[in-house]
């Protein structure tokens, strides 16, 4: 446990981790939130720069379902594995501790914001409308088509990929799906 100050409760270190094993952030929690956290099943922490319990996501609604709980063979610093809904970084990455960014991340981010169904969200309103969905994915391929140059197919093809993946995520059809799909495929 690592004392803070004096006023400041016993705090054990903890890495949360999403279940594939990717490090999302570490965190410290305190006897307090870890009892909330393992009651909840919800990632709970130990501020430290407010000096108080917050819960992941009360304010970015980027929440962490908690799945699992391990201690290390010392029993002073603890692994929380969770399901991670959005980012887990302050800064809006999915993990503190890479820029790495997959199809999955995106295809993650679509459904949640799909989810949240935020009337200011440009995902929530075009994954609402089929149609439209369907003009922007018919537009975004001839915009692949009549490229002007390798930066400009870059760019249409990432809009494109946007678009498809918001197809998907509307009709709960995920990348891995596609992937065994493409694996079948392959001769």
């Amino acid at each position: 446990m690592v004392p803070l100050n004096k006023s400041s409760p016993p705090l054990i270190p903890t890495i949360v981790q999403d279940l594939q094993g990717r490090i999302l952030m570490q965190a410290y929690s305190s006897e307090q939130s870890l009892r909330e956290a393992l009651t909840q099943r919800r990632g709970t922490y130990f501020s430290r720069s407010r000096q108080e319990i917050w819960k992941k996501g009360d304010t970015s609604g980027n929440t962490q379902e908690l799945i699992k709980t391990r201690y290390d063979c010392d029993r002073d610093s603890l692994v929380f594995t969770v399901k991670q809904v959005g980012g887990a970084c302050h800064l809006g990455s999915y993990s503190c501790f890479s820029s790495e960014f997959s199809l999955k991340d995106l295809y993650d981010v679509i459904q949640n914001r799909i989810e949240q169904n935020s009337p200011n969200s440009y995902t929530s309103k075009i994954a609402s409308d089929e149609l439209r969905l369907k003009e922007k994915i018919l537009e975004e391929a001839g915009e692949v088509v009549d490229y002007s140059s390798r930066e400009n197919l870059i760019w249409e093809i990432a809009d494109l990929s946007y678009f498809l993946m918001t197809l998907m995520a509307v009709h709960e059809i995920r990348p891995d799906e596609i992937l065994c799909e493409l694996r079948r495929r392959r001769k």
